[in-house]
């Protein structure tokens, strides 16, 4: 027997689409605010990567930088 599924991503109200669409003029900010470290808590992902949004390479970047913050963080 063989099933498949699926989802809906674009129709899902937590994700609210499938991959991440910069409005217009987004790039134009201050990235680095949006991406600042809140408290002890430190943001990577694919989608806000300074280096290679939106691809591998990009999480992998922010990845490192995110885990070198939570490093420095004092104890």
């Amino acid at each position: 027997m063989l099933a498949s599924d699926g989802h809906d991503w674009v129709a899902d109200p937590f994700s609210k689409g499938t991959w991440f669409a910069a409005p217009p003029a987004w790039e134009s900010g201050d990235a680095g605010a949006q991406i600042a470290p809140e408290g002890r808590l430190a943001f990577a992902g694919g989608d806000i990567a300074p280096v290679g949004a939106g691809w591998i390479e990009g999480a992998i970047v922010s990845g490192g930088d995110a885990a070198r913050t939570v490093l420095s963080f004092d104890a």
